[in-house]
């Protein structure tokens, strides 16, 4: 195993741990997407319901169980803690970092440095290293979108059983993972094997052939838990699991709606620094990778799914995140023979200091930039750990603008450090206002109490599960519309009312016993027998 392949992999695996663990210290549960899944993690654990998961006593299908189960096996192992319900996903862009050194190995075998520079260029790409420590579905689906290429260029390579039941498994966890979309990401490199396969197989019927069945595997493996569960569960959930989802998500996308060109400029920061970096343009000038198989395999992938995604009128940035390990097995090839320059080098170094002075001017100047911008006024002013986050960042850039030119490999190596410094910059620079805004702990303990108390409890807008993990609650909170309190009060007397405002809670018609700032807002809590006495005046002010 080469120096150039271990070293730079073990530096990868050092900078995802760093991003990891200051990620999850600094950082609390964000709504509403974490909190959500560890109450569906959570209401699995304790209601024993491991078939048809359930998010605050209502059937959740809007994604399969996977990451659930796993969430759950480690709690039987290592008990409960917000730790290991928050540690699976990250764990699994430790498995990407990996399988992109693996998978370099086996498309690049005479350029043994891709093995380490393309994992190195995944830990450095500021979008995957800030989204490694979330607990988000999307880290699945880039591991087994891996796993199954894998298995794709080993049955193109002699070793067609085991590649094509490789492909198969990865298929089928990524459904049970995400859902079909992991087809969209696994489909396109077999279909399109005549552009990248650099000898024609024995037989194309036979290649289709076995690809028609390495789906077939996959979908019974998802269909081994989804006819279970749509079985067990409502009729609504076996509409929902099985058409509603892909309907509304593919061909009638109402939410996260954006143009067809939307993610093109997106790309931009998804892959900061390397879009930014000329060294990565320049090296498409050359001729030689272009014409090997295994940069025809990553174009087969990154291409058609890039566009298909595109044409799917709703779009998330972490849609793209399958891709951003391809993208970084293709730019470390092309990167192998390209020269350093200082003045490649200049936008992501100007970026970086700009964040720096900007950080630090916050800091120091927060009175006259919130006059200014008033809507700046509910992150300011930052604390002192502001300043020496933009400090670090003014230093990375004024190290990488005067370093002299060197190997390429250790030109992307101080470029992922870079972007490690960013991102740890940025949570030491925002950890007060992320716990301020997004730290649902007292909010939880309130209800906490009320449910030992026998008191049920009711929230005037759509519940997310923010409250149902970290309070280990066991009971659902009605979901209630402004028209709809009155009733609910009147009929639970002892009861609790969570309300959002905006308004400072002491300008309210009623002073209430618990108030919280909570994402821009306010939270407070109002008694069943507050809101009877008030009646509609208490809301009419939200």
């Amino acid at each position: 195993m080469s120096i150039h392949y271990r070293v730079p992999l073990a530096l990868a695996v050092l900078l995802w741990l760093a991003v990891t663990v200051v990620g999850l210290a600094l950082r609390p549960l964000l709504p509403v997407d974490e909190t959500r899944y560890l109450a569906v993690a959570w209401d699995m654990w304790q209601s024993g319901r491991y078939l048809v998961p359930h998010h605050n006593g209502v059937e959740y299908h809007h994604k399969p169980p996977l990451l659930f189960w796993l969430i759950n096996l480690g709690w039987a192992l290592f008990g409960v803690s917000e730790t290991w319900g928050r540690l699976v996903a990250p764990l699994f862009g430790l498995g990407c970092l990996l399988l992109t050194a693996m998978l370099a190995r086996l498309l690049f075998r005479e350029q043994p440095a891709v093995a380490g520079t393309a994992p190195l260029i995944l830990a450095g790409a500021a979008f995957f290293a800030l989204f490694t420590s979330l607990t988000f579905f999307d880290t699945l689906v880039a591991f087994f979108t891996l796993l199954g290429l894998i298995g794709v260029w080993r049955a193109a390579h002699g070793d067609e059983k085991r590649g094509w039941l490789l492909y198969a498994l990865a298929l089928g966890l990524g459904i049970l993972g995400k859902g079909p979309v992991q087809l969209l990401d696994l489909a396109p490199a077999p279909l399109l094997a005549p552009l990248w396969m650099a000898a024609r197989p024995v037989s194309w019927r036979r290649w289709y052939g076995c690809f028609a069945l390495a789906v077939l595997g996959g979908a019974a493996i998802g269909l081994a838990w989804a006819v279970p569960a749509a079985l067990s569960g409502s009729r609504e959930f076996a509409y929902m699991l099985f058409v509603g989802q892909s309907t509304k998500r593919v061909v009638e996308a109402t939410w996260h709606e954006r143009p067809f060109w939307w993610y093109v400029p997106l790309s931009f920061g998804l892959l900061f620094p390397w879009l930014w970096w000329l060294a990565s343009w320049r090296s498409l000038k050359a001729r030689e990778p272009w014409r090997e198989p295994g940069t025809r395999f990553c174009l087969a992938v990154l291409v058609p799914v890039f566009l298909a995604f595109s044409a799917i009128s709703g779009k998330q940035p972490h849609y793209l995140l399958p891709l951003i390990p391809v993208f970084a097995l293709l730019l470390g090839r092309l990167l192998v023979g390209v020269t350093d320059a200082r003045w490649q080098r200049l936008p992501p170094v100007v970026l970086l200091a700009g964040l720096g002075f900007a950080f630090i001017a916050l800091t120091l100047f927060a009175g006259p930039v919130e006059a200014r911008w008033r809507r700046l006024a509910d992150i300011l002013p930052l604390p002192t750990g502001a300043a020496v986050a933009g400090v670090v960042l003014v230093g990375t850039a004024v190290w990488l603008a005067v370093d002299r030119p060197r190997s390429i490999v250790f030109r992307v190596a101080s470029f992922s450090l870079a972007t490690a410094a960013f991102i740890v910059a940025l949570h030491i620079a925002l950890q007060p206002w992320l716990s301020a805004r997004f730290d649902l702990s007292r909010i939880a303990a309130e209800l906490v109490v009320a449910e030992a108390a026998g008191r049920p409890v009711a929230q005037t807008t759509d519940y997310h599960g923010q409250y149902h993990f970290s309070g280990r609650l066991t009971r659902p909170i009605a979901a209630l519309t402004k028209d709809d309190v009155l009733a609910w009060a009147r009929a639970n007397p002892g009861g609790l009312v969570v309300d959002y405002r905006r308004d400072d809670p002491a300008t309210y018609l009623a002073l209430p016993p618990f108030s919280y700032g909570y994402r821009g807002r306010y939270v407070v809590i109002w008694p069943a027998a507050e809101v009877n006495t008030h009646g509609r005046a208490l809301f009419a002010d939200r």
